[in-house]
């Protein structure tokens, strides 16, 4: 039929009509690409597959087709010998159970029709489904019985975790004199305990923050840290890869702002703050860190050139150029990996009101 004919039939209004029936992405996909026929034999089975379907609505309702989507896309890596995360398969899932529902709708009719052999072709592979099912609790959580060795080492997390919480309350009760708050509190993602400003240098552990007045110190004790370690060795693997997973939603959007400035300046402010952290006791907290030096959890800029001063491969004059020198490429690795992203905006620090005004409105 040409164009002029489907024009003057408001051909597309029909077609738009049928896509907005359609309750997946496939089947208005599959709506949108269709175009008349000229084939009479092809149009009267078509014909008959449309009356058949439309008796098995009157007598047994819609079939649903909720949690259809298009696996295509999950479907290449899998033939390059990939792997899919939870996501795709949970979507793999639901396109297993509308199959499930068709087969079970298609029992219904004991006689076959047109639409008969559409059905025959479907399965709906129930053991896959069922494991799916078992490992996956949604997007973000994996169930402990996805495997023997997940389930394991989760258990190994959790009697470690407890003998961390049982050295915290100890610690807390055992320091409380060097304590601000008999509490242990978060920074980082780190537990941590608020130490008074004159205990920082002798009270073993790793610090994670300080207050705005500088008086009190958030550090993460020492056994808390050897926990960690005990964790990763155990497992061999990252910390951070053995949690649960479990991520909480959260009712807000995220902005993102990059503070800016001239290079010069910033390397000038570094070596500045270099220079008050050494007035501040950073070499005194080095020196009650210096036993655990082999620790990677130590090897950072600050205290890995201290560590050489003290073992006297270096002068303090040489270690210190050298926390300026580290600290300067660690920033300008900083710059150039939060430069890839693109949601970042950018202000030079004394642009304050546009910063709120990008904050409150989204622009600046």
């Amino acid at each position: 039929m040409n164009k002029k004919v489907c024009k003057t039939l408001e051909y597309d209004k029909i077609i738009d009509m049928l896509v907005e029936e359609a309750d997946s992405a496939l089947g208005k996909e599959s709506a949108a690409r269709l175009r008349p026929l000229s084939d009479r034999n092809e149009i009267i089975a078509l014909q008959a597959e449309t009356t058949h379907a439309l008796t098995r609505l009157f007598h047994h309702g819609a079939l649903s087709f909720r949690g259809l989507s298009d696996i295509r896309p999950s479907l290449v890596p899998l033939s390059k010998g990939g792997t899919l995360g939870a996501g795709e398969l949970l979507r793999i899932g639901a396109l297993l159970d509308a199959a499930k529902r068709a087969i079970e709708f298609d029992k219904k009719d004991e006689e076959t029709d047109f639409l008969s052999g559409r059905f025959a072709g479907l399965q709906s592979f129930p053991d896959i489904n069922r494991e799916i099912k078992r490992c996956i609790l949604s997007e973000e959580e994996i169930s402990d019985d996805a495997s023997s060795e997940l389930k394991r080492i989760r258990r190994q997390i959790k009697t470690t975790n407890d003998k961390v919480r049982e050295q915290l309350n100890a610690t807390v009760n055992t320091s409380s004199d060097m304590l601000r708050d008999n509490i242990v509190t978060m920074r980082n993602g780190r537990y941590c305990l608020p130490v008074k400003q004159e205990y920082k240098s002798t009270f073993p552990g790793m610090i994670h923050d300080q207050s705005s007045t500088g008086s009190t110190f958030f550090i993460e004790p020492m056994a808390r840290v050897l926990r960690a370690l005990e964790v990763c060795l155990q497992t061999g693997r990252p910390y951070s890869e053995l949690r649960t997973g479990n991520r909480r939603r959260r009712p807000f959007r995220i902005v993102k702002i990059g503070l800016d400035m001239p290079r010069e300046v910033l390397y000038d402010r570094i070596d500045r703050r270099v220079d008050a952290m050494l007035a501040q006791g950073l070499e005194a907290e080095a020196r009650a860190l210096y036993p655990h030096r082999a620790l990677n959890a130590l090897q950072t800029v600050g205290y890995r050139e201290l560590f050489e001063y003290f073992d006297g491969r270096t002068t303090f004059d040489q270690a210190v150029e050298a926390i300026k020198r580290n600290s300067r490429r660690y920033a300008k690795r900083q710059l150039t990996w939060f430069r890839r992203d693109p949601e970042i905006r950018w202000f030079a620090p004394d642009e304050v009101k546009a910063m709120i005004n990008y904050i409150d409105f989204g622009r600046s």
